[in-house]
């Protein structure tokens, strides 16, 4: 390098600013102005000096800082290098890609319309029980900033939240219920358990019990069954017997032999008994005497006893006394046919006939179409003489089957049956009932829990209650509760409950008022006294770190901060035109050191510590809690005897750094609170709160253009069912946007990949390390924060990654997949972005990979 060209610094090789030196720095490197650089060119000038062709000073060889004349280079060089270095901050500072003062970067992209953003508090839904203990109070108030944390494992911190608003909880509102309609069990002659009511029954192996089938016209259908074992469930919430049968069979009954008998009805026929003369002794083994006396046909050579028959006239003996055998109760003839009859009359008595001699109970029977007792009808009259072979089974008892309630699907939509038959039909997805009657409060914040009926998965999805109207039909007290919007879950009805004492609570703590002042309205601290001298005002807040919470706007966030002067509020803005003496306005400004000031409108009126605020603090990605975290009550309550929050918190985000704001800056810079260009939907949406990614598409559902944004939080995961996240975004990116721009915002699916890989490995490095090291790039490739929407992956780019790795020699795929997703012929996992479909919509698709996705590493072998 020659001359003044390239570096400008001169000829020569030792200025420091060869072309691999140079390259890629900008004007002002100080690495090409640090004070050794600067001598060192300073004295290769000295060196090449000419005057008059000659080089005068070229004897000077010494290089010996001691030296008067090198001194005093290396004086003027430090003064260049203190000058060159100042010149290179003031030109990085006025650039996002080379400052490092985060209060430069803050005003540079404040000039332009962007603010940075700050750590925002994470929200959630508590849920708070009412004491269910008799003769604790059945309501409670929980006042707002009342003050709940978890329970921190090893190595944590507690995380404490606080309700952002007053709450009336009360008992019945603990858990309601949807309201399931009964649904008898069915009874058929396959049937192999009933489950009755209670327990303690007297039904004993071999019993024999009646079951209600169905009734037609004056006739009634039963199903007769064998007891083959009963068990009992005494620890359920009603004890349950669950009697196992076989051998089902129907029979037939005129419909008053078995009164009071419904749906549901099990008649148990624990006795069994025989007809009087079924232990006979055989005739022909009598004397002759009694053979001609009292056979058939008075003969020596008689066969059989005389009138050996079951029946007299509409009387029946039995062969020995049964107390089951009482008037009213139900007999079943069981011979050649079954016949279901009334006993009528029941008498002990004595009898002796038939070589037998006995005191037995005598039945008197009704009369029944449903084959009469009449011995000349058919088929009793066939029955008349199985004396020997006629079991007659006594009702000793009756038992309730138990009636389960219906399993639907809620909330109901469409076509389906309606969700109790008694109550008008609901078929739209934001409303349902719920059993009794509560006078929920429009607004009033719900969180549904049950088992989401298409993965099989328990689910929760807050809702909040746009009006409740009671509703009573056919003795059903109920309750229909219509949402604010559509339910994304459908629930199993059985398994469905609905949390009422519900309230929004957020990781930011109110700032205690100050101790021992006064004048302040309780929890407000003192901010400084008015001066009407002094315009746009500033007042620093004590506590840092001013809490922001989600809140309608472009940004969907603002500082949870209440201002009053002399009593009066004043209002927040986000940003003041200049000084108006009569503006009732303030703004917040952040001060580099995690703090933050109030800045007025106009001139405040005098007064002494009239100036005052109420605050809160907090915030950052350490509040992005699991469900069931917040289980600790900082606050008791009377009353309260338990609390929880069945959903996540979300939304909860580090302030950004520096190098965030380089990325950040750019977009926010590029919309200014608008959404024109396709581009700008995703770039809005990147700005809004708890948004983490976001990407855009057209499609036309329902005719017409519609701009779909996908997004994903700060977690990089999909946004919970009924955030406010997603009508939040959706409502400022359509105030941003122009008149009549349609705006879907949805969430995605995530398609979960699985990698199986076998790599052979350097024997300079440990074989664990090197498997971490995979381990660690394959997450940091294919992990959900890395992986955008709708892109497949190919097998090369897995294979690609694991090779880049240090100490990897030769690796292969053993397995590559994702769930739901098929492997194409080119090798990859097809991965499809938002698509209308016949049903509506299909929200984009996402593959990524957790470390519970990465099988076992395998040793690659040739």
């Amino acid at each position: 390098m020659t001359g003044e060209a390239g570096c400008g610094c001169g000829t020569g090789t030792t200025c420091g600013c060869d072309d691999t030196a140079q390259a890629g720095r900008l004007p002002g490197d100080p690495a090409a102005y640090a004070h050794r650089a600067i001598l060192e060119r300073m004295l290769d000038h000295v060196a090449h000096a000419e005057v008059g062709g000659h080089r005068p000073l070229l004897g000077w060889t010494t290089r010996a800082l001691d030296d008067p004349g090198i001194a005093l280079l290396s004086a003027q060089a430090g003064a260049a290098h203190v000058i060159a270095w100042n010149l290179h901050r003031q030109h990085a500072d006025t650039t996002l890609t080379r400052g490092d003062d985060a209060e430069a970067l803050q005003l540079l992209t404040r000039l332009l319309g962007h603010r940075r953003r700050p750590a925002l508090a994470a929200t959630t839904m508590l849920s708070f029980a009412v004491s269910e203990i008799e003769g604790a109070p059945t309501r409670a108030t929980i006042p707002a900033g009342t003050k709940v944390s978890t329970i921190p494992a090893p190595g944590e911190k507690p995380q404490v939240f606080e309700t952002d608003a007053d709450l009336d909880a009360r008992r019945a509102w603990n858990s309601l219920s949807p309201v399931r309609a009964p649904q008898p069990q069915t009874v058929a002659v396959t049937t192999t358990a009933l489950v009755v009511t209670g327990v303690g029954h007297a039904v004993r192996t071999g019993d024999h019990l009646l079951a209600w089938q169905g009734q037609s016209g004056s006739q009634t259908t039963w199903v007769l069954f064998r007891v083959a074992a009963v068990t009992t469930d005494d620890d359920a919430q009603v004890p349950t017997s669950t009697v196992t049968v076989s051998g089902g069979r129907t029979c037939a009954a005129d419909s008053y032999v078995t009164s009071g008998a419904t749906q549901g009805t099990v008649i148990l026929l624990a006795d069994r008994a025989m007809p009087f003369g079924a232990t006979a002794p055989d005739i022909s083994f009598m004397p002759e005497s009694v053979r001609i006396a009292k056979g058939d046909s008075a003969t020596a050579a008689a066969t059989a006893w005389k009138d050996f028959t079951v029946f007299k006239g509409t009387k029946l003996d039995l062969d020995t006394v049964h107390a089951a055998a009482a008037a009213g109760r139900v007999a079943l003839l069981d011979g050649s046919n079954s016949v279901l009859t009334r006993i009528t009359a029941a008498v002990d008595t004595a009898r002796s006939d038939f070589g037998l001699s006995a005191r037995c109970t005598r039945l008197s029977l009704a009369q029944t179409s449903a084959g009469s007792v009449d011995p000349s009808a058919s088929p009793l009259k066939e029955m008349d003489s199985e004396v020997r072979t006629l079991s007659i089974y006594l009702e000793t008892g009756r038992l309730a089957l138990v009636v389960p309630l219906a399993d639907p699907e809620l909330p109901v939509t469409g076509a389906a049956p309606a969700q109790h038959p008694a109550l008008p039909a609901t078929a739209q997805a934001d409303r349902l009932y719920v059993l009794g009657t509560h006078e929920l409060p429009p607004g009033r914040r719900v969180i549904l829990s049950g088992v989401d009926t298409t993965t099989g998965a328990v689910a929760t999805e807050p809702a909040a209650v746009a009006k409740a109207t009671a509703a009573t039909a056919g003795g059903v007290t109920a309750t229909l509760l219509q949402l604010e919007s559509t339910l994304q879950h459908r629930f199993r009805a059985s398994t469905l409950s609905v949390l009422a004492n519900c309230t929004v609570a957020s990781q930011a703590e109110s700032a205690p008022p100050i101790p021992g002042a006064s004048g302040a309205e309780p929890g407000a601290e003192i901010l400084g006294s008015g001066d009407p001298g002094v315009g746009l005002p500033r007042y620093p807040l004590r506590r840092p770190q001013l809490a922001y919470l989600p809140a309608a706007g472009p940004t969907g966030f603002a500082p949870a901060i209440q201002v009053r002067v002399d009593g009066r509020a004043f209002d927040l803005v986000a940003t003041l035109p200049g000084d108006n003496p009569t503006s009732r306005d303030f703004r917040v400004l952040a001060r580099g050191d995690d703090g933050a000031e109030v800045q007025f409108g106009g001139r405040l009126p005098s007064g002494i510590g009239n100036v005052t605020a109420r605050y809160r603090t907090g915030g950052g990605a350490a509040g992005n809690l699991d469900a069931g975290r917040l289980v600790q009550s900082l606050t008791p309550v009377t009353g309260v005897s338990s609390v929880t929050n069945p959903v996540p918190a979300e939304g909860g985000s580090d302030a950004e750094t520096d190098s965030e704001m380089r990325e950040t800056a750019p977009r926010a810079i590029r919309t200014l609170g608008r959404a024109v260009a396709l581009s700008d939907f995703a770039a809005f949406a990147e700005g809004y709160r708890g948004v983490g990614r976001a990407d855009v598409a057209e499609l036309r559902l329902h005719r017409a253009r519609t701009i779909v944004v996908t997004i994903a939080t700060t977690t990089f995961a999909a946004p919970a069912a009924g955030s406010d996240l997603i009508t939040g975004l959706s409502d400022a990116i359509l105030a941003a946007a122009p008149p009549g721009t349609k705006v879907l915002v949805a969430g995605f699916v995530d398609l979960v990949m699985s990698v199986g890989v076998a790599f052979a490995h350097d024997p300079a490095h440990r074989r664990p390390d090197v498997e971490d090291r995979v381990r660690a790039a394959l997450l940091a490739r294919f992990g959900a924060a890395a992986r955008p929407f709708a892109r497949a992956v190919h097998r090369s780019e897995v294979l690609a990654c694991v090779q880049d790795v240090e100490g990897v020699v030769a690796a292969r795929l053993v397995s590559f997949s994702a769930i739901g997703v098929v492997e194409d012929a080119q090798g990859r996992l097809p991965c499809p972005g938002p698509e209308a479909s016949s049903t509506g919509f299909v929200p984009a698709r996402r593959l990524s990979l957790a470390a519970a996705g990465i099988l076992p590493f395998q040793e690659l072998t040739p």
